[in-house]
């Protein structure tokens, strides 16, 4: 499609997509961190998206609930990350829910970190969170590698 702005660019953006995301924010919360360097990513492994987690009897009575979904998960480190909207959690009930399903989750033993759209946005406390996930995770970490791109990838990620 010659002359067609963008096509190149969105038929690209298509080959980064991760399976299961419920929402465009979970896909924004997990892609500085799988995507590779030479894209302005950490290179992480892909997490599994809203992994189900079968909850014991402890967790359903803090939960009312059978099994919880875990936004971004990485079954082999029984740890995964939740995306705290804002715009939907602070401040009501709901809020109280993600904290609800994230301690159940960690009465089995596995590690949840509650991600904002505002620390995705900061470079420094970015670089901090993809730190904390390869940790968990086993994988080293190099931060130094798509320092460069990784700008470009905020501002287009997460301009508002």
């Amino acid at each position: 499609m010659p002359g067609s702005r963008g096509v190149a660019r969105s038929l690209e953006a298509a080959d980064w997509t991760i399976p299961n995301a419920a929402s465009p924010m979970e896909t924004e919360m997990v892609m500085p961190f799988y995507l590779p360097w030479r894209k302005g990513g950490y290179g992480l492994p892909e997490p599994t998206m809203n992994y189900e987690l079968t909850l014991s009897e402890r967790g359903r009575r803090m939960t009312g609930k059978e099994a919880i979904r875990i936004d971004a998960y990485w079954p082999d480190s029984d740890f995964g990350c939740e995306y705290q909207s804002e715009m939907f959690h602070h401040g009501d009930e709901r809020y109280g829910e993600d904290i609800g399903r994230q301690l159940a989750a960690e009465s089995l033993g596995k590690t949840i970190r509650m991600v904002t759209k505002e620390q995705l946005k900061n470079s420094a406390q970015l670089e901090y969170l993809a730190e904390i996930i390869a940790s968990h995770i086993g994988v080293e970490f190099h931060p130094e590698r798509g320092r460069n791109r990784r700008t470009g990838l905020i501002r287009d990620v997460f301009s508002d």
